[in-house]
């Protein structure tokens, strides 16, 4: 029987050695090895069934294999020998031995599909042409690649470059308020995405990763609170630890965040409002610049450009130049993270610093606003055809983020970009609008349209109005328009002043006491202040006040005194302890 992995034996001598010798046979021969795997391995190394890669082991080894599912390991049997080569060979067919003949990729979700391709012809495609195995291992979000390392590194390159390419549409299902128009105009532009908002869903498409940055800011922006990871190795971890608490105090402070040090991630947590993030992490990174130079590096890189310098293809370049090297693009820091040993994470610097040098000789972008664009694009897109021939360069109006997008060498987008700033800078000379109180547009008007006409007689600059939004659009000759600007400012500022307003909290009870008796107080403050306007609201407790300023002004005096005799001379009524204290709240506002 056995008991504690020993089995004991009874018998005369020679038994006793026969069975000895037969347990020795036993046991050398059913030597057993466990070695743990990825639940997304078991699908690997036993598809094809007889021709799997774990039949193929075993008889390579001469041993036997067997996949525990519930355990997520690979129990070996066999001769001690064959086992041990059987788990080197398969951790190598897993994990790769660091000669490049494997490779793994993260990959997001909607780029696995892509990978695949329409009944797996996109995959097979790329396996054939570049002579490799590729593994999807959906529970990682990863994609492993097997073969020789000059396929598995052309192979990865390809799959890099497809999925940064790749575009798609992510949906977010809210109501959330705080996602307005205008937010959603505002991170379309920095994300370089198309945001479109429904009452009850907003869709994000673009480039696949510019999608998921944009739907994670969405996120934040909706929840008011944002998560900021930063990775870094051991060694970092255990010198932060060692420094104290002092920096950490100070920028939780600065930026009302909590900064946790993760020892078991090795990871710096920011959490806090999706406004103060960024912040923290932004003086988190100048920090760590400091403390680990030349191992920890932030390089700034312009909105604009992150769709080109942080793309997948480019950053794989980046991190072929040396072993070591962590890359993590940070688009709301607006930098890229580099870490690594000390002469790589250099190497990786220079090497983003000079593709962002190089983005911007080449690259030009514009930010226009809607009315703009029939003056910048020409009847049937003439004045876009004539510049782009002239300069010799491409240029993209983007409707959708609102940009227009010069590129080509470096004097061609230079002089394409002079060009369409001085268009652009004539219409707003020529096109102003002005936001005025809606309140004031109908005076503005005037009866008939009296007062508007005359303005735009005198001037020679033509008003469209919107009663709605209060926003006024001037057009016409430079002149005119400035002129024309200056009599509407000159307009709103009279009116403004003429017609202030402005809200007093006086409390409910003195709300009560101020309209009570037939109104007479009321009455007569209204009677001291003609020109002033002066509606009570009991149940909000407030006063509000209309008229010019020195109205409004004598109105509020003469309200404050009523509210300061009231409070001298109030005296609660009496009520038992229990009415008293069910009551109090109503004598706060006191």
């Amino acid at each position: 029987y056995t008991e504690a992995g020993r089995v004991k034996l009874r018998g005369t001598t020679q038994q006793l050695e026969v069975a000895a010798k037969l347990l020795e046979e036993f046991k050398l021969n059913n030597f057993v090895l466990e070695v743990p795997i990825f639940p997304d391995d078991e699908g690997v190394l036993l598809a094809g069934r007889e021709d799997s890669l774990l039949r193929k082991l075993q008889e390579q080894t001469s041993t036997e294999m067997n996949v525990l599912r519930n355990d997520h390991v690979v129990r070996i049997r066999g001769l001690k020998e064959n086992t041990e080569k059987a788990r080197d060979e398969l951790n190598k067919l897993l994990l790769g031995d660091g000669d490049g003949s494997v490779a793994w990729l993260s990959v997001d979700r909607d780029a696995m599909g892509a990978v695949i391709g329409k009944g797996g012809k996109n995959i097979k495609d790329i396996q054939e042409n570049y002579e490799v195995t590729l593994d999807l291992l959906r529970q990682r979000g990863q994609i492993r690649i097997r073969g020789s390392p000059d396929k598995v590194g052309d192979a990865k390159k390809h799959i890099q470059n497809f999925v940064s390419d790749l575009r798609v549409s992510s949906v977010i299902k809210t109501t959330n308020n705080r996602l307005t128009p205008e937010v959603c105009r505002q991170v379309a532009q920095f994300y370089d995405v198309r945001v479109d908002r429904s009452n009850t869903e907003v869709r994000v498409s673009g480039l696949i990763q510019m999608v998921a940055d944009a739907r994670t800011r969405l996120q934040e922006i909706m929840t008011n609170t944002a998560l900021g990871v930063i990775s870094i190795d051991a060694q970092q971890m255990e010198a932060l630890l060692a420094t104290g608490d002092a920096n950490w105090r100070r920028i939780r402070a600065a930026h009302s965040v909590t900064v946790e040090l993760d020892k078991n991630e090795n990871e710096i947590k920011i959490r806090g409002r999706a406004d103060d993030v960024p912040n923290a992490q932004r003086e988190t990174y100048q920090m760590l610049d400091f403390l680990f130079p030349n191992q920890f590096h932030h390089v700034p890189v312009p909105s604009q450009a992150f769709s080109t310098v942080a793309s997948t293809a480019r950053l794989g370049e980046v991190l072929a130049l040396a072993e070591g090297l962590a890359l993590k693009p940070d688009r709301a820091c607006s930098c890229i993270r580099v870490r690594g040993p000390s002469e790589a994470a250099d190497q990786a610097k220079a090497a983003i610093e000079a593709a962002v040098a190089e983005w911007e000789r080449c690259n030009a972008r514009l930010s226009v606003q809607d009315w703009m664009l029939p003056l910048i694009i020409g009847k049937g897109g003439q004045h876009i055809s004539k510049l782009q021939s002239e300069s010799g360069c491409s240029i993209d109006v983007l409707r959708d983020l609102m940009v227009v997008h010069i590129s080509g060498s470096e004097e061609a987008v230079k002089s394409a970009k002079e060009t369409l700033e001085g268009i652009i800078e004539k219409a707003r000379k020529e096109n102003v609008e002005l936001k005025i109180d809606p309140d004031s547009i109908g005076s503005l008007i005037g009866k008939g349209g009296e007062n508007i006409r005359k303005i735009q007689e005198e001037t020679g600059a033509t008003i469209n109005t919107d009663r709605n939004g209060g926003r006024l659009r001037i057009r016409g000759p430079e002149e005119a328009v400035a002129r024309c600007k200056e009599v509407v400012e000159a307009f709103a500022k009279l009116w403004q002043a003429q017609n202030h307003s402005e809200e007093m909290e006086i409390g409910d009870n003195c709300a009560r006491a101020l309209i009570a008796k037939g109104g007479a107080a009321i009455r007569e403050i209204r009677e001291k202040c003609p020109k002033a306007g002066i509606d009570v609201d009991p149940e909000r407790g407030t006063v509000r006040l209309r008229g010019q300023l020195d109205a409004v002004a004598d109105a509020r005096e003469k309200v404050n005194k009523f509210v300061d005799d009231w409070r001298a001379a109030y005296v609660p009524p009496r009520r038992d302890e229990d009415e008293g204290r069910r009551g109090g709240d109503r004598d706060r506002d006191r």
